[in-house]
């Protein structure tokens, strides 16, 4: 009722027996209990009264709560009311005002007619942080946010939450809303209109565009004759702009809230009275309970996420996990298809992979899903079609196995053996370099002596004889070749007696790179060759042999204007190191032939050459493979045929910055 109007609901005309009752705080526990065994019950109770607040907390823990459907009012005041008047329910019996005890309405029903009752939410949870509270209560002082404990007002003010939307949870299955009522800055504690509840998950429900609209798109068939209760509670009607509009034929507000079991805050409770025996009806439906109460159970234990459909992609129901990997509440999956909480593609996906087990029976597939953190996971979808008592298509079952860490350990393995390969690749070059060297050091050793004999001796002889002596054709030949070979011995030499820490001193890269520019611009000038010189500013220094860093630069500048006997263009950058922190590079990059993959591992072997006979001896690189090891460093290819050579080099700093 109103200043201006009693609203009153018509009882069917076949009820059999009705009984009003008074109930306080005490004696209220009994209100199920007293019910018919066939029938239902009407309630208003105050708001804010200890009945009310007595009810809210403990009704679930009613005699009876579950099986005797009973729904009502909480009844409140005028918006110019709100916390001058107190809230009251009246006996239409003999008038009598009650502020503190809820009035019911016990209604019996014949045999053959048997009521239920049903709700709607239209309030869903967000994609927010998950809350839980540490008491039952009307009030909460602190919260859990993601198992960590926080001032929830200080919560509330720090992000923002919008209080005109409530929190959401599923509640015993039923989808309930908490809604704000203020802070008590007395006590600094959040004030509700309705309880929460320890241990259970609430989240900030998600906005509404149109309340009026969403509301009357879920409103059941035939309720007009039924006995409903909108709620047009103040809340509703000041943050969703209901003044001069009807949900469900009334216009509100005149109330506070409606009952459905217990204060549930949904947006409509509705009683259906149906022409099904309840003696039948309880004979039929308590065994299917137990079982869907058992297998419910069961699947929840089970830790990988769960999911079945029916035929439509509808979920029908989930366990726990699957709950948890969405990051939805059961009840809020229930009845939607999965283009509700999957990105277009994949939902797209998961419906012709549906119609598919539908149509042969199972299917498995792999998948990136994000999980309720935002995270991308690797997951294995097995689906498989459930047929009914028949033999006809029911729907389908579906579980997920989450591979994303086993994929992860697959990939650092492969990267372990990898770098492990690697490893053994440097080690056998280390050690066989080592044996070569020593091997180059004694033949070198012992050619140099008999060598400089020969060499010696051609050229007094050739000193000796005059212009156009037939001698002097061969005595030039003997002199060239000696002259080759002496100096592939002092390239033997060096190559045997690189070693760690020789005359090395702080050194400058690109100092390094211009004192041999003077040595590399007359060959590339004759061979057509143009050199760009790309030196980074500020680059820290690296210690080494100064000598020992030109010969790698002349070796590589060199290889790579053998490489283009057509001419192009040579490219010398230095550089701080992205791959490896602490390191400068030197990159010596041709534009000419490449070198083909069959032989890149190759190149830094002692010998190994692709040049002429008497063009290459095979050490060019293998030395500057040597005096980079013994540098701390690395020297690494990249080419292609056709189009070019990249070397880079790579050498730790002075203090590894």
């Amino acid at each position: 009722m109103t200043r201006e109007r009693i609203f009153a609901t018509e009882l069917p005309t076949f009820t059999t027996a009705v009984d009003i009752r008074v109930y306080d705080e005490q004696s209220l526990f009994g209100v199920y209990r007293e019910a018919p065994d066939n029938g239902f019950s009407l309630i208003v109770v105050p708001a804010q009264s200890h009945t009310h607040q007595s009810f809210a907390l403990n009704s679930l823990r009613y005699e009876n709560v579950a099986s005797r459907p009973l729904i009502g009012w909480v009844a409140g005041t005028p918006l110019t009311e709100i916390g001058k008047t107190t809230p009251k329910v009246f006996d239409g019996r003999d008038g009598h005002v009650y502020e503190d005890a809820a009035i019911v309405m016990h209604v019996a029903l014949p045999q053959g007619k048997t009521a239920d009752v049903g709700l709607i939410n239209i309030f869903e949870p967000g994609e927010g942080d998950v809350l839980t509270f540490m008491a039952d209560g009307f009030t909460a002082k602190e919260v859990l946010i993601g198992g960590v404990r926080r001032d929830f007002v200080e919560y509330v003010r720090e992000t923002g939450l919008d209080t005109r939307l409530p929190l959401v949870a599923d509640c015993h299955g039923a989808m309930v809303n908490i809604s704000f009522q203020g802070v008590d800055e007395a006590t600094g504690e959040m004030k509700f209109y309705a309880p929460v509840f320890k241990g259970v998950e609430y989240r900030h429900a998600r906005p509404i565009g149109d309340y009026v609209e969403t509301f009357t798109a879920q409103i059941p068939d035939g309720i007009d004759s039924r006995i409903a209760y909108s709620c047009n509670c103040i809340l509703n009607y000041v943050h969703a702009g209901l003044e001069g509009r009807h949900t469900a034929g009334i216009t509100g507000p005149f109330t506070f809230g409606e009952i459905a079991y217990q204060l549930l805050n949904q947006t409509l409770v509705y009683l259906t009275i149906s022409d099904t025996s309840l003696a039948d009806r309880l004979r039929i439906e308590d065994p299917l309970r137990r079982q869907y109460r058992f297998l419910e159970t069961l699947i929840d234990t089970i830790p990988s996420p769960v999911f079945y459909k029916d035929t439509q992609g509808r979920y029908l129901g989930c366990n726990k996990a699957y709950a948890e990997f969405i990051g939805r509440p059961k009840a809020w999956i229930v009845g939607k298809t999965a283009d509700k909480f999957l990105p277009p593609d994949i939902a797209e996906q998961q419906r012709q992979v549906d119609e598919e087990v539908l149509r042969s029976g199972a299917r498995e597939l792999q998948v990136e899903l994000l999980d309720a953190a935002g995270k991308s996971r690797c997951v294995i979808i097995h689906k498989a079609a459930v047929y009914d008592a028949s033999g006809r298509v029911a729907g389908l079952v579906g579980s997920l196995s989450d591979i994303t860490e086993s994929r992860l350990s697959e990939q650092r393995l492969a990267a372990a053996y990898e770098n492990l390969q690697s490893a053994q690749k440097k080690l056998l070059q280390s050690q066989k370099m080592a044996a070569v060297g020593q091997l180059a050091g004694g033949v070198a050793h012992e050619i140099n002596n008999p060598l400089g004999v020969i060499l010696g001796f051609a050229q007094t002889v050739c000193r000796g004889l005059s212009e156009g002596d037939a001698l002097s054709f061969p005595l030039k030949s003997i002199e060239r070749e000696a002259l080759r070979c002496r100096r592939l011995v002092q390239d033997l030499l060096v190559f045997s007696r690189t070693s760690s820490g020789e005359h090395f001193t702080e050194t400058d890269v690109n100092d390094a790179i211009q004192a041999s520019l003077s040595l590399l611009k007359p060959r590339a000038k004759i061979e057509n060759v143009a050199i760009n010189v790309v030196p980074a500013n500020g680059l820290p220094r690296i210690r080494g042999n100064v000598n020992q860093l030109q010969q790698v630069l002349l070796n590589l500048a060199g290889n790579s204007m053998d490489a283009m006997p057509k001419g192009g263009r040579l490219d010398l950058l230095t550089r701080l190191s992205d791959k490896r922190p602490g390191h400068v590079e030197i990159v010596v990059r041709d534009t000419g032939d490449g070198i083909p993959e069959a032989i890149r591992s190759k190149v830094f072997e002692p010998f190994f050459t692709t040049k002429e006979v008497g063009k290459g001896t095979g050490l060019g690189l293998a030395l500057v493979y040597e005096i980079v090891q013994k540098h701390g460093g690395a020297v690494e290819l990249e080419s292609e045929v056709g189009k070019g050579t990249t070397f880079v080099v790579s050498l730790p700093t002075e203090n590894g910055e």
